[in-house]
């Protein structure tokens, strides 16, 4: 049964699908539990109250220290150029590096084969760069090292 995107409809999702979640009723955020790099790792499904939109967001389990961030912010936008779905975002306050998936709330029905697809889109992008992305922020690697041609990067 078709059904709009919302905190509500998608906590029902998680329960009819017997995902391992938790809820936020303060935020209204779910977080479904994931793992990437051998850690927790949780998928958060994040309606935007008042915009219509809902996003699905994997952040990775480390946090990418300041003097990597412009090594980094080139590897997302490498990643970025290459994929046709969804986006790197990399947050320049607290180093928080994701993967995103932003859907329309509004005027739009899903069902759970929708919105699962959406959240393994996101969990295979992000599995897909991890590892890399970890070499790139941590042990001082560069993109262009990794991935020398262009079009040549996970999920490109």
């Amino acid at each position: 049964m078709p059904f709009a995107l919302g905190f509500d409809s998608l906590r029902s999702l998680c329960e009819r699908c017997g995902l391992a979640f938790k809820t936020n009723e303060d935020t209204g955020q779910i977080a479904v539990l994931h793992r990437v790099l051998e850690q927790d790792a949780p998928i958060y499904l994040v309606p935007h109250a008042g915009r219509a939109l809902v996003s699905c967001v994997l952040p990775l389990p480390f946090r990418v220290p300041p003097d990597r961030m412009a090594a980094v912010g080139e590897a997302a936008m490498r990643l970025n150029a290459a994929g046709c779905a969804g986006c790197w975002t990399l947050d320049p306050g607290s180093g928080a590096l994701s993967f995103r998936v932003t859907l329309a709330a509004h005027g739009v029905a899903y069902d759970d084969d929708g919105v699962l697809f959406v959240t393994r889109v996101v969990a295979s992008a992000v599995d897909a760069a991890a590892a890399d992305l970890q070499q790139i922020a941590l042990a001082g690697r560069s993109s262009l090292e990794l991935w020398p041609r262009a079009g040549v990067v996970p999920g490109g």
